[in-house]
């Protein structure tokens, strides 16, 4: 129920292309480099006459980073993603900002890069030194595009949600529900009248389901129940929207839609993409907001 840290930026490289491109322009040379107005060096391998993406637009890559004596400290070959891990690009925050880059480069292009170290929020004052990078833009997608297309596949797969959350009631007798806008069902005992407002500090008790009833996490088991605060959007968005319905002594069980968990990349090896999941709830104790008193 924790929400994924999900890891921002996404890159994918053929290995073949890759050790072609690091034989041929290694790290460090600064050869028919350009320089940014930040103070970045750059050169790049075109493979495209295609467009560059803009702020907001979508892109897919991989990067390799390296220290000034050559050793490598952040590689995304690391994570799984076969296809690139997605990052939406935002204005650089600094100069020296690696963001700036992508604003140079087209689908298929190589990016070689250097960036010195007093640029850098996490380095020593050193103008001699850098930090060198290659990066390969797999694909990017502009935002009007990617938020269509990403809606589309949220009605579609809401649709075949609410099929499988309307079978479960039904195989399992259950007559009387409550039914929220977002899709969310919850059923049971939703506790004592008053409820969990934002700002409430909650401890819960719960076990997490498939839809074919298999237990994938327990609190009970664990003797671990989990204490958060409401509102703070630490928990998936079904678990915050189950908590204003329910009051203390709460028990209930909650059937959330695919997007209100863990959506298309689901999470780790347990949950898949596109799962619905069923949470039993049990509200052991609410610590109520504390309210700020005026001194006026």
């Amino acid at each position: 129920m924790i929400k994924n840290k999900c890891f921002t930026i996404s890159f994918v490289l053929p290995i073949l292309f890759f050790l072609i491109v690091n034989c041929t322009i290694g790290f460090g040379q600064s050869q028919d480099m350009i320089r940014t107005n930040s103070g970045i060096f750059y050169a790049l391998r075109d493979t495209s006459k295609s467009n560059t993406p803009e702020i907001g637009d979508f892109v897919w890559m991989h990067l390799i980073k390296k220290n000034n004596d050559g050793i490598e400290i952040f590689n995304t070959q690391l994570f799984d993603a076969p296809e690139g891990i997605e990052m939406q690009l935002k204005a650089p925050k600094f100069n020296g900002d690696i963001e700036e880059i992508f604003a140079y480069m087209k689908s298929g292009d190589t990016a070689f890069v250097k960036i010195p170290y007093h640029l850098s929020e996490e380095a020593e004052m050193d103008s001699t030194k850098f930090f060198y990078y290659e990066i390969y833009l797999y694909k990017w997608t502009a935002q009007n595009i990617y938020l269509a297309e990403k809606e589309n596949r949220r009605q579609a797969q809401l649709s075949k949600d609410n099929d499988s959350i309307n079978l479960y009631l039904k195989k399992h007798g259950i007559l009387k529900s409550k039914k929220d806008d977002s899709g969310l069902v919850i059923f049971g005992n939703f506790g004592k009248r008053k409820k969990i407002k934002s700002g409430d500090t909650v401890t819960i008790n719960y076990i997490g389901k498939f839809l074919n009833d298999t237990v994938f996490e327990s609190s009970w088991e664990t003797g671990q129940a989990i204490t958060l605060v409401a509102g703070n959007n630490d928990v998936i968005d079904g678990w915050e929207i189950a908590l204003k319905y329910l009051g203390k002594q709460g028990k209930v069980s909650i059937l959330i839609p695919s997007y209100l968990a863990y959506g298309e990349r689901g999470s780790g090896n347990d949950i898949l993409p596109n799962s619905v999941l069923i949470f039993d709830l049990e509200i052991m104790e609410i610590k109520r907001k504390q309210k700020i008193k005026s001194s006026f």
